[in-house]
């Protein structure tokens, strides 16, 4: 069985993801240009922002990054400098701070991005307590899932809980209901693109570590032989048709576009790698700097 993530957990670290998503998606819009565009012509993966761009300002509209933290509100406005004035100590300590937030907000994508959510149900008894419903295709019957097995332990749901989806989204974008799917077929959903929510980046399913069965077991009394050679001989056409040498290699290419497709993104330690190699080249460069000043200086002396 997978369950959402989201369907049942609330909390202000989703709140904090939520907000920071849309901050980002307001920097990428103003980094690209994108602040006087119509909505309805931006590129595809803009079109979600939810925060406005005020570029007669050059600010990003207060009254939406309210609730997030102050030290970030600080970052953003320095991200979007205005012209340089002031002091050479000022101007100085513009790109300094810049680059400091540049690291805090890197530190915490990173964070978002690796550190998992704890899933909110462990085992089968925890999901007959919950409130979290079944969905299901309109073909299927309800009856036939109404009862699941685990091993001999047998749990029969109430028809509230098993209901046919009446909304217009794809069924892994419903953040309202869990999935009766087959382990393999699971496996492969979890670990493929449409189970990473786009704003986030996180995974929208996981899946409880019992395995279920489902429905009656019905048994029937027949002479074996006449059934057994006809499968061999639809088995034989099939063959012969080159249905078995086509699912074959409609299965390969298939699994070749899932691992190509499946996405990659950097852990925690290889962000601390990239940063630690900038501070190795910064502190290298401001040595070899700091020593031609003092090179110049006892020359000019002599």
């Amino acid at each position: 069985m997978m369950i959402n993530k989201f369907s049942n957990l609330e909390g202000s670290f989703v709140h904090l993801i939520t907000i920071y998503t849309q901050i980002v998606n307001a920097t990428l819009e103003w980094d690209f240009q994108l602040a006087s565009t119509p909505a309805g012509v931006r590129p595809s993966q803009f079109a979600r922002s939810e925060i406005d761009i005020a570029p007669n300002v050059h600010l990003v509209n207060w009254p939406y990054i309210e609730p997030f933290l102050g030290s970030v509100q600080e970052c953003l406005v320095l991200l979007i400098p205005e012209v340089l004035k002031g002091s050479f100590f000022d101007n100085l300590m513009i790109p300094f701070s810049k680059a400091t937030c540049e690291a805090y907000l890197a530190i915490m994508t990173s964070y978002m991005l690796n550190v998992d959510f704890e899933p909110h149900l462990e085992t089968m008894l925890d999901f007959e307590r919950s409130s979290v419903q079944i969905c299901m295709n309109p073909g299927e019957d309800a009856k036939l899932l109404r009862t699941i097995f685990i091993d001999e332990l047998r749990i029969d749901l109430p028809e509230d809980r098993i209901i046919v989806s009446k909304s217009s989204k794809k069924w892994h974008e419903i953040t309202t209901c869990a999935w009766l799917m087959r382990h393999e077929a699971a496996e492969v959903v979890l670990e493929s693109a449409i189970n990473y929510d786009l704003g986030t980046m996180r995974k929208k399913f996981y899946m409880l570590p019992q395995r279920l069965t489902w429905g009656p077991k019905l048994h029937s009394m027949a002479r074996w032989r006449p059934f057994r050679e006809h499968f061999l001989s639809v088995m034989d056409w099939m063959v012969e048709a080159g249905f078995w040498t086509y699912w074959n290699e409609d299965a390969r290419l298939r699994h070749q576009q899932q691992t190509w497709d499946s996405l990659k993104i950097f852990s925690f330690d290889d962000l601390v790698s990239l940063w630690y190699i900038l501070a190795s080249g910064c502190a290298l460069s401001l040595s070899v700097f700091t020593g031609e000043i003092l090179i110049v200086k006892i020359l000019s002396i002599l």
